[in-house]
């Protein structure tokens, strides 16, 4: 765990720093950062709670946009967590307010990883259908990361 001990440490020095230089925005950013080691210890409660903290600091600066696109990162550790109705409710704002979103409800090239998360919840609600075509969606990327987690959802799915 050196390595998620050491990007927690730069976190929290940036942060410090941040308000040390009345950047609010940064300061919420570099907090907000602090979700992803936990994401990577496995630990979605912290991921959770970190990132409703952070949406909220956003909300407070009326950064609506940062506030949809921050809950919309803690989708898939609510639905880790089995809170299936919270989970729903941040896809929706998500998609609504994120400003990654077309007219037509695509989502803008670079950010199709949502479909996982999409996907993912279809797959704990038991809507296979749906499901397989998120997963789908991220075949159809020229991303490798995107088509690596396409694969494991629709295996997922046949499973």
């Amino acid at each position: 765990f050196p390595y998620t001990t050491l990007c927690r440490s730069a976190s929290h020095i940036a942060e410090y720093y941040a308000n040390r230089g009345k950047d609010t925005l940064m300061a919420i950013e570099c907090y907000n950062n602090q979700s992803s080691v936990y994401r990577l210890l496995n630990n979605p409660d912290s991921v959770i709670m970190i990132e409703e903290s952070a949406a909220n600091k956003f909300l407070s600066i009326h950064n609506e946009k940062r506030y949809a696109q921050t809950l919309g990162g803690a989708i898939t550790s609510l639905i880790k967590k089995g809170d299936l109705v919270k989970a729903k409710q941040y896809s929706i704002l998500y998609e609504k307010s994120s400003g990654f979103f077309d007219e037509e409800g695509n989502i803008k090239k670079g950010r199709e990883i949502y479909y996982y998360a999409k996907g993912e919840y279809y797959l704990a609600v038991n809507r296979l259908d749906s499901a397989e075509q998120m997963f789908r969606k991220l075949l159809k990327t020229t991303s490798l990361n995107n088509q690596i987690a396409g694969s494991k959802g629709l295996q997922r799915v046949y499973e």
